[in-house]
């Protein structure tokens, strides 16, 4: 229970990714969660293989980034706490998702109320993604929401590329 209210803390701002420690076996159960949580939202609307496809990308493009920036300011030993931070994150964030995606699929209604609480939670996303970056990159916090949004940007670029939506 302590690690989860860590992560609860990390999406309130009020503890950073250097709090949680570097082992990794708490990235890759962090990792499973980030997983599970996206195959639990993206599923239902995209199947099977393409939501296992966008999971898979979304989290290589995360990891590939995150070593690329931490080796380029000089800090790659905050790898497995940076790493769980975002995979732990993600995947609260991914379960807090599940009930507002449930909404969207109710009918007219619930697609105008699920769209701002969908909207709200993608923002909150942008910025727990930029608080981890920031801390664990040195960075301002302009500075990890460029890194934040970049990585969102990337992702999306190359889950479409490799998963066109058919017509």
């Amino acid at each position: 229970m302590p690690l989860l209210r860590l992560f609860i803390d990390i999406c309130l701002l009020r503890a950073t990714p250097q709090q949680l420690p570097a082992a990794p076996f708490l990235r890759s159960l962090a990792l499973f969660a980030y997983v599970a949580s996206g195959l639990l939202a993206l599923t239902p609307g995209e199947g099977v293989v393409r939501a296992s496809g966008m999971v898979a990308v979304d989290t290589l493009v995360m990891l590939a980034l995150l070593v690329a920036a931490l080796r380029w300011r000089g800090h790659p030993a905050r790898f497995e706490q940076t790493a769980s931070a975002l995979f732990g994150t993600g995947a609260l964030l991914g379960l807090l998702l599940l009930p507002v995606l449930a909404l969207g699929g109710a009918g007219d209604g619930g697609v105008a109320l699920a769209f701002p609480l969908w909207l709200t939670l993608f923002l909150w996303g942008l910025v727990v993604t930029a608080h981890i970056l920031r801390h664990a990159l040195e960075l301002p916090l302009a500075g990890g929401m460029l890194a934040a949004v970049a990585y969102f940007v990337v992702s999306l670029l190359l889950i479409d590329l490799l998963f066109p939506r058919v017509a």
